[in-house]
Parts: structure tokens; C-alpha cells; sequence
């Protein structure tokens, strides 16, 4: 046998025996790949089922949460008052949160309110027995153990599986004490299994678990589920697969299958890929493949491999500052160095965008108490607060607008600059909040953001200090100033307003009188109301002068601030 001969049986017998082990490894290894990424991608749609359903569940949770945190129904449980719930739980409520019962109980387990809606005839129903006795047994289970918390989850009934959710009644700064629980549910009937399917583009189905309507197909899959294992993937035949997880109540009991019927694209995908890649193998292996590979490996898939490798180094170390190592001249070296210029042009724009971050920052914290402007950045729409008792102090300066056209305009600003901040470095100093300057006026408020119960105190502090400040101004500048100073303490709101230019503010009467103390005080003196007064007189001594007119409040007792008690005269 010539050499040439041995060669080419050599050469056969090789390819052959080649063909026979890679067929057979190859069908295997590469079909029980693609069978393992078939039941992976299975369990991803029934994933995407349950989070499908779980979002369902998500959103009616918050839409319970709006109404169990709403002020109005806190107090209609309360009153008990029906004209909330003829105005408010009407079809439309119902029927836009797709709700099919509604039932609130107070604190006793007694139900306050208890509604019940058809979603498909769009009608209401009365509250089936069954449904009111399937709460009611649970509604120690029901209720939350901690405030803004929620109880959600499954509930057999015998007209199929519900969706529940049941909330605290709490007002909607989530302040108590809880006025009960607020029990909603949904049934997951066939048009709500049609909206699910929809939303996941899945063939997919719901089946309670006592329902009776099952095939033997789904019975035969089904039996292989155990309490531990609530979760099957099995195969029909070569097209189909059938994918099953079985679902727990509040109970803990099972209740729900989600069943996917899946075609089998992904394997028999990888039977073709098999063929083709048997073939490709037989008629490349021979002459090119050895020579490719290494050609690849040598030129590309290294080079390739150290850029990928520093790649995912830049991104897990997160330093802008560190660049490719660029080599070659071709398109490699090429991508390289736009990956370089790419770094640079976004560290660039990194280092720019701190610096305005950091302006906007300041000016933020300048406008805004530093509690509302972290909240603002947070959160979007209207911020306001109320407060139940706050300390508020308005501070004029005496004939200022005489003074106005005495000196020049220069002078003039440079004079408010210097008391106005000597002012703000008080206000720093005692931890109160300045809300404004109005001209010549200045407000300053105790108790908020940040609540404290020595608000009035440290209010009378500061405008004790704030005469003692003002007498060194004038001496300093040569130049008699005096200032008119009010104090009242209440209840007001407190917001921001604005969408371009922000402002924090405060509303109400106790505001209103604080002002109107500034505005009929008398030069160098604290005036202060009753509320004030009975705040301070054990700590401060006061000079009373009686009841007097106080525009738009009529005659009320008003106070002189005189100085703080030392603490054996306070004792």
C-alpha cells in the first residue's frame, strides 16, 4: 500500500471515527444544552407570569394604599357618616380600581362598610356570604402588624381564586391611631386571565387548583407536583412542552396553577444546529480548520480577549482616569482609541457635571431648609406640612423708610446686608429656620421643618439677642437703629411653592398675629401674645399691658418680652 494510499486511509478512518464521536458527544452535549436553556427559558416565562400576577397584586396594593391613607375615609370611619361612601365608593370607584369587594372594619372586627362589584356586567352585587366569611374568619391574619405595612396575597372562594389586599386606616401622614383595616379583592376570573396573558404575550392560563375543568394532560403534569417542588417543566413530545407552578394562598395552602404550553423551538432549533454543525465539521475539519483557528486566535480572539478584559476592569473599577492599551494600526487599535476618546470626553463631562451639581446643591440648601430641599430632590409635586404649634417671630426696623431717603442706596443695602446677616448668624445659632426678608422686615420660625419642643424658647433667645446685636450695629456705625420685634406661637402650614423659583413659606392665622405683634409693637421691644406668654412665664419675665386693639383680631392680651430668668429665679 502506497504511502498516498495510507495516507488517505489514514485521513478517512480519522474523519470518520471523528464523525461518529462528535455526532454522538455532540447530540448529547449540545441537545441537553439546548433542552437545560429550553427549561431555563420556560422558567423564565413562568417568571414573567408570576411577576405578571405579582404586579397586579403590586398595584392594587397601592391603589388600596391611597385610599387606607386617605384623610377622608379616616374620618368617615370616625363618624361613621354615610354621605362619604354614597359620594366616594360608587361604581366608578370600583370599577376603576377593578375591584370586586370593598370592606373596612374598625378596630373591633365590627364592618363599617362592606361593597361588592360585578367588573363584567359593570354593576354592583350584593357581598356574597362566602366572600365576607372567607375575610372575616383571616381578619386577625388580615391586619398588619406594623403601620404602612400591607397584607397581600391569595383567597380561595367557590367562585375561584381572589387577589387580596387589606391595609391600616391611617391618616395620610401615616399618624394613628389605626381606625381599622381596609380589605380589598379582586377575582381572577377569565378576563383577568386574559388581561395577564396579554400583558406577558404568553399562552398562558390560570387554573384554581379544586377547579374540575382540567384536561388529562394537565392532570398527568400536575401530579408531580409536591409541596416542596411547586414548580414543572415537562416536555409533551418533540414540538411541545407543558410548564406548571402551583401557587399558595395566605394559608399557606395550594390554590393556584399558572400552566404555560410552550412550542419546543429551542430544541428543535438545536437539532438543526446539530446537522449543521455535523456537516460544517466533516467538510472544514479536513483542510481549514486547524489553519482558521489559529489565524483567529492569533490576530483576533487574543487581541480581542485583552481589550474585553480591560473593558470590564474600567467598568468594575469606575476610574475614568484609566485608559485602553491601544495596539496595532488596524480596526482593533482603531476601536481602541475611540474607547480612549470616549473615556476622556466622559470624564470631562463627569468633572463638569459635579461642578454644576455642586452649585445647584448650594443654591438649593440657600433657598430651602436643608430637611425640604433633600425631600424636594426626592420626591416631585407639592410639599407642604402642617404643624401643630410652631413659634414665629416678625422684626421691623424702626422709620426705615425715612431713613431711605436720608442715605444713599449704597449705604442704604449695605446697612440691611449687615443686620440681615447678623440676624441669619443668630437664627444658625439658636437652630432656627429664616423664612424671608420683605424690605425691612425679617421672619424667622422655631418648631419646623425639624419639630422641637423649645421653639418658643429659642425664639425669645434670639430676639433678646437680636436687640443686644442691633445696639452694636448702631454704635458701630454711628447711627441710632431701632427695630420693632412680634412673637406668636400656634398651629400653621408649612410649603414649598413654585416651580421655577422655589418658596418655602408658612400660612395661617398664627402667622397673621405674629405679624400684626410686629406691626403695633413699640421700638427696642418684644411684644408677644397669651399663647407665647404662657409658653415662657416660668422661664422669661414679661411686662403685661393689658388688652389691646390688634387689627383683625380685635382686643387681645398682649406682653412685653423683658429678659430671661436666671435659673434660680426660674426655680
Amino acid at each position: 500500500m502506497s504511502l498516498r494510499l495510507k495516507t488517505l486511509v489514514i485521513t478517512s478512518m480519522t474523519l470518520a471515527i471523528l464523525l461518529v464521536v462528535l455526532t454522538v458527544s455532540l447530540r448529547f452535549i449540545l441537545l441537553e444544552s439546548y433542552r437545560q436553556i429550553e427549561i431555563s427559558d420556560a422558567g423564565q416565562n413562568l417568571d414573567r407570569g408570576m411577576n405578571a400576577l405579582m404586579g397586579s397584586l403590586e398595584n392594587m396594593d397601592r391603589t388600596t394604599q391611597d385610599y387606607s391613607y386617605w384623610d377622608d375615609l379616616y374620618n368617615y370611619m370616625i363618624t361613621k357618616d354615610r354621605t362619604f361612601a354614597d359620594v366616594n365608593l360608587v361604581d366608578s370607584t370600583y370599577s376603576n380600581t377593578r375591584w370586586n369587594f370593598l370592606f373596612l372594619f374598625d378596630v373591633k372586627g365590627h364592618v363599617v362598610y362592606k361593597g361588592a362589584f360585578d367588573l363584567e356586567q359593570k354593576e354592583n352585587m350584593a357581598v356574597p356570604s362566602a366572600w365576607e366569611h372567607a375575610i372575616r374568619s383571616r381578619l386577625p391574619r388580615l391586619s398588619p402588624q406594623k403601620p404602612g405595612t400591607a397584607i397581600s396575597g391569595l383567597l380561595q372562594v367557590p367562585e375561584g381564586v381572589m387577589m387580596v389586599v387589606a391595609r391600616e386606616i391611617l391618616q395620610s401622614n401615616l399618624n394613628g391611631p389605626t381606625m381599622g383595616v381596609m380589605v380589598t379583592g379582586r377575582l381572577l376570573s377569565e378576563p383577568e386571565n386574559q388581561r395577564l396573558a396579554e400583558q406577558t404575550r404568553l399562552n398562558l392560563q390560570w387554573q384554581a387548583v379544586q377547579s374540575r375543568n382540567a384536561n388529562s394532560r394537565f392532570h398527568e403534569v400536575t401530579k408531580n407536583l409536591k409541596a416542596n417542588h411547586a414548580r414543572v417543566i415537562q416536555p409533551i413530545n418533540d414540538t411541545n412542552l407543558i410548564a406548571v407552578e402551583l401557587i399558595h394562598d395566605l394559608d399557606g395552602q395550594p390554590v393556584l396553577y399558572m400552566i404555560l404550553d410552550l412550542p419546543r423551538t429551542i430544541y428543535m432549533q438545536g437539532q438543526k444546529s446539530l446537522y449543521y454543525l455535523i456537516t460544517a465539521v466533516v467538510i472544514c475539519a479536513s483542510v481549514f480548520s486547524a489553519m482558521i483557528l489559529w489565524l483567529l486566535e492569533r490576530f483576533v480572539l487574543s487581541r480581542m480577549t485583552r481589550l474585553s478584559a480591560e473593558v470590564v476592569a474600567l467598568g468594575e473599577g469606575q476610574d475614568l482616569s484609566r485608559r485602553i492599551t491601544a495596539n496595532g494600526n488596524d480596526e482593533i487599535g482603531q476601536l481602541s482609541d475611540s474607547i480612549n476618546r470616549m473615556l476622556k470626553t466622559h470624564e470631562d463631562l463627569h468633572v463638569l457635571l459635579d461642578a454644576e451639581k455642586g452649585k445647584s446643591e448650594r443654591l438649593l440648601h440657600n433657598v430651602l431648609p436643608d430637611a425640604i430641599a433633600n425631600k424636594l430632590k426626592e420626591q416631585s409635586g407639592v410639599i407642604a406640612e402642617s404643624y401643630a404649634e410652631v413659634t414665629i417671630l416678625f422684626a421691623d426696623i424702626v422709620d426705615f423708610t425715612r431713613m431711605s431717603t436720608q442715605v444713599s442706596p449704597e449705604n442704604l443695602v449695605n446697612m440691611l446686608n449687615e443686620v440681615f446677616s447678623a440676624f441669619d448668624k443668630l437664627a444658625e445659632k439658636h437652630g432656627l429656620e429664616k423664612i424671608k426678608t420683605i424690605g425691612d422686615a425679617y421672619m424667622v420660625v422655631g418648631g419646623l421643618p425639624e419639630k422641637r419642643s423649645d421653639h418658643a424658647e429659642a425664639v425669645a433667645r434670639m430676639a433678646l439677642d437680636m436687640l443686644h446685636t442691633l445696639q452694636e450695629i448702631s454704635r458701630s456705625r454711628g447711627q441710632r437703629l431701632q427695630v420693632r420685634i412680634g412673637i406668636n406661637t400656634g398651629p400653621v402650614v408649612a410649603g414649598v411653592i413654585g416651580t421655577k423659583k422655589f418658596l418655602y413659606d408658612l400660612w395661617g392665622d398664627t402667622v397673621n398675629t405674629a405679624s400684626r405683634m410686629e406691626s403695633s409693637g413699640v421700638p427696642d421691644k418684644i411684644q408677644v401674645t397669651e399663647s407665647t406668654y404662657q409658653r415662657l412665664q416660668g422661664s422669661f419675665q414679661f411686662q403685661p399691658l393689658g388688652e389691646r386693639d390688634i387689627k383683625g383680631k380685635g382686643r387681645i392680651p398682649v406682653f412685653i418680652l423683658l429678659e430671661e430668668k436666671s435659673r434660680k429665679d426660674a426655680a
